[in-house]
Parts: structure tokens; C-alpha cells; sequence
């Protein structure tokens, strides 16, 4: 049976998983971006699947990527209009960049039946999943495999910032629920007050900030995953560009065995990492959660690799470059593949780039 699988791009679904509301108004800058790449999915549907997008998107055929939609033969629908288009049934699947409780509400709204959307239990799962305590959870259970790699914490209080910030002077501190690098500081960034007051204000609105080492990182990548109830599978490797300060800059297209192949040179990386995530995505992930997920590494400069920067509990733009590098070389359809090396000429993929 042909299943159709309907997109939508939201990416604010951390902030909204750390605020845990069911409504949210995004900034301008959000907006700007969400509305901008609303027709992002194109790059990684299926030939006749949907994408949804805001009733602010007016002018769809302006916005980047409408010729990739278009080549797929992809239908785009206003999300108000969803529960015209589709009812509940087996050949449909929702699938949101990230799910939260404010997208499940306007998937209501929208007229979707609740048996294709989350649950309010399973949606408190994935926050809790979606909080950066599991890479500390991750590290409890395996950390003695890499003992160059201290184990992050989270400083649940004023008395252990306080206490942390005095003991140490080169650090990370992140926030519970962000991601693409943001919500995260470095000790170097800014003044120890400023710091401090940063801090404190995620202590007060999250519950905690985690607290790490800082490392001289050499190479950002991530391995891919999708879970359901079948088992965990491993999509592959991608490797992405980030900023001084950790922000997401873009992921660079090549070949898996190029990736590995690079990844192994340069790294202290071996296939029994893929094996330690597999093992705890099984233990601690899989029996809660179905979906994509990534976990970010990085190397230092001696090779040594961190297995477990951070757990993104959603699809990632690595999920979309291997999505992409398979389109352009084992492609079903020849226009679409030109279209997207032409793209990407550099094979440099970066959402910032359609800005």
C-alpha cells in the first residue's frame, strides 16, 4: 500500500519543547527562517507526498526549493486546509520536523485525527528524551570506553553554578532543550557575570544548565538513526560545519564511504562507537520513541572522539544531506538530480545559504 507522509518544517521544536507549551509566538528572526525554508521537505520527500506550510507563506511559487516540490510532483497545502486533504487512516503518516505539543495542537486545528498524532504520555517522553541529561545518561553507562571524555552535569541550582563557575575556568554551558548550536556558551565568550547571569536565567526557566569541558574540536559529524517499534536502524554518517561558537553552519555532501573513509583517518572514530549508540538508542530511546534521530561527535585535536555531543530527538540536516547525496547518485529521476547538482555545486549544503 502507498503510504504518503505529510512535512512540515518547524524548526523551533526545542525551544518549544524547553518552554512545554502548546502555543508559541516566534520571533521575527524564527519566522523569518521557518517561512523561508517552509518547503525545505522537498529535499527529502517522497514523489507524491504533502507539504504544510503557514497561511503566511502567501506567495508559495517565491519561496526556495517550489521547483524541487514541483519535480516531485509534491503537494503543498496550507496547514488549515490539511483536514480536507487527508482523514485517518493506515496510508497516511504526519511528519513534523519535530514534534512538540504546540505542532500537535495546530495539527488539531487543522482537522487531523488524533490516532495520526502523538500522545500528551508520548509527547512527555520525547521532551525528556529531547533533554541534554541523556547525553550524561549516556555517558553513566558507557563513559569508561572513553575516558579522555568527562562526563557533562546538570546544575540544578544558583549554590552549583556558583560553585562550578569558581572551580573551573574552561567550560561549555548549555541549556536543557536548544539546538543547532544555540542555547549554548563558552567560558571564553563573554565576562564571568554575564555568564553567570545567562546561566542562571536557563537554571530558572528550564529547571538546570549542563556544564561541560570545553574541547579544541577539529571536526564536527553525527551518525543518523531511525527507531519504531520494528528496531533501531543506523541511516549513516554526515558531517557538518560549525561556527567558533558552536553554531550549525551547513553539512558537507560526499559519499558514506568518502565520510567514513575520512572519518577514520583523521579521528580515533572506529564502527564500535556505531555499536555503543546503537546499544543505548535500544536501551533508552527505541521503547519510547518512534522516529529520526541524530547524535552529534566532534574529534579534538589529538583525534580523540566524543561519541555523544548531543541527542537531537528529530530529523537533522544530516538526515537530509545522506537524503540528498542518494538523490544525486543513484537517481530515479535524471531532472532531479541535475536540478540538485546545480544546487549544490560545491556540495555544500547549508539551510543559511536560501536566506
Amino acid at each position: 500500500m502507498f503510504m504518503r507522509s505529510v512535512f512540515i518544517f518547524n524548526p523551533e521544536t526545542e525551544i518549544i519543547l524547553g518552554l512545554d507549551r502548546d502555543s508559541y509566538t516566534p520571533n521575527r528572526n524564527v519566522m523569518h527562517f521557518r517561512n523561508r525554508l517552509a518547503l525545505l521537505p522537498a529535499l527529502y520527500a517522497g514523489e507524491g507526498d504533502i507539504i504544510a506550510v503557514d497561511e503566511e507563506n502567501v506567495d508559495i511559487s517565491s519561496l526556495p526549493l517550489y521547483d524541487i516540490a514541483k519535480l516531485k510532483k509534491l503537494d503543498i497545502v496550507k496547514i488549515k486546509e490539511l483536514g480536507k486533504w487527508i482523514s485517518a487512516s493506515n496510508d497516511i503518516r504526519i511528519s513534523p520536523w519535530g514534534w512538540n505539543k504546540e505542532i500537535v495542537k495546530r495539527f488539531q486545528r487543522a482537522g487531523i485525527d488524533s490516532d495520526l498524532l502523538p500522545s500528551s504520555d508520548q509527547l512527555n517522553l520525547l521532551r525528556n528524551l529531547a533533554h541534554r541529561k541523556v547525553t550524561a545518561d549516556f555517558f553513566e553507562i558507557y563513559g569508561s570506553g572513553f575516558p579522555s571524555i568527562s562526563t557533562p552535569r546538570a546544575l540544578e541550582s544558583l549554590k552549583d553554578l556558583e560553585i562550578f563557575l569558581e572551580r573551573n575556568r574552561d567550560f561549555c554551558l548549555k541549556a536543557p532543550w536548544s539546538s543547532s548550536g544555540r542555547g549554548v556558551i563558552f567560558s571564553d565568550s563573554f565576562d564571568k557575570r554575564k555568564i553567570s547571569d545567562w546561566a542562571a536565567n536557563v537554571i530558572r526557566t528550564q529547571g538546570a544548565v549542563m556544564a561541560e569541558q570545553r574541547y579544541d574540536v577539529t571536526l564536527n559529524f553525527a551518525s543518523e538513526w531511525e527507531t519504531d517499534k520494528n528496531g533501531v536502524r543506523f541511516k549513516g554518517l554526515s558531517f557538518f560545519d560549525a561556527s567558533k561558537g558552536g553554531n550549525y553552519m551547513g553539512n558537507i555532501l560526499r559519499p558514506q564511504t568518502e565520510i567514513e573513509h575520512y572519518i577514520k583517518r583523521n579521528t580515533s572514530f572506529t564502527d564500535s562507537i556505531i555499536e555503543v549508540q546503537r546499544k543505548f538508542i535500544e536501551s533508552r530511546i527505541q521503547p519510547h520513541y518512534s522516529g529520526l534521530l541524530g547524535i552529534d561527535m566532534f574529534s579534538t585535536l589529538d583525534g580523540t572522539v566524543n561519541p555523544c555531543v548531543e541527542i537531537n530527538m528529530r530529523r537533522t540536516m544530516g538526515h537530509v544531506a545522506i537524503e540528498i547525496e542518494h538523490q544525486m547518485n543513484a537517481p530515479s529521476n535524471p531532472s532531479l538530480a541535475e536540478r540538485l547538482q546545480t544546487l549544490f555545486p560545491d556540495r555544500l549544503f547549508s539551510a543559511i545559504s536560501f536566506i
